[in-house]
């Protein structure tokens, strides 16, 4: 939605946007699930089957590299990356 709707994207209009309308949303409610206040934030997650923001960033990478190096995304994996012989 940010991307579709503005036009000026400096670091520090981004920055702001992020987090007016992207945080807000990942943050709420983290302890309010009954009984697990007292529990640590990975405890929690693990109980709830969840995983972790940077966990799920990392998938998102390593997805995204994968339709590149596929052709499935731009930019071209080879524009971005040069490929070494194995061995």
């Amino acid at each position: 939605m940010i991307n579709r709707s503005i036009q000026y994207k400096s670091k520090s209009v981004l920055l702001c946007l992020y987090k007016t309308l992207v945080r807000p949303h990942l943050e709420y409610c983290t302890q309010m699930v009954s009984g697990m206040k007292v529990l640590p934030y990975k405890e929690r997650l693990r109980q709830l089957g969840l995983r972790t923001i940077e966990e799920r960033r990392n998938r998102a990478d390593l997805i995204e590299m994968f339709k590149m190096l596929k052709g499935k995304s731009s930019p071209i994996f080879d524009s971005l990356f040069e490929r070494l012989a194995a061995g």
